[in-house]
């Protein structure tokens, strides 16, 4: 009988200082090909990411800011599907 190891996920960003209209990268970790959506939650929209875990544990999603409100924060909700269960990660960023 085997036993399950328990699924750990996590969420990072790059910067989380970003000035706007820049680029940062949200990396993800967790099993091997599950399935990753991070929503990204701005002052007056929500942005939606898609992405799945390498071979290496990781998947990396570059965020595109634009123009996001300066000072605000946006938090970063990630959900892993895997093996027909989802886990969560939170992450966050500050426009500068």
């Amino acid at each position: 009988m085997s036993v399950a190891l328990p699924v750990e996920v996590s969420a990072t960003v790059s910067n989380k200082a970003p000035k706007q209209n820049s680029t940062i990268y949200l990396t993800e970790t967790g099993p091997a090909k599950a399935k990753v959506t991070a929503v990204c939650s701005y002052k007056t929209t929500k942005t939606t990411y898609h992405g799945t875990i390498a071979s290496n544990g990781e998947a990396v999603v570059p965020i595109k800011i634009g123009r996001a409100v300066r000072n605000y924060k946006v938090v970063v909700n990630v959900t892993v599907l895997y093996n027909g269960k989802s886990y969560k990660a939170q992450t966050y960023f500050i426009p500068r």
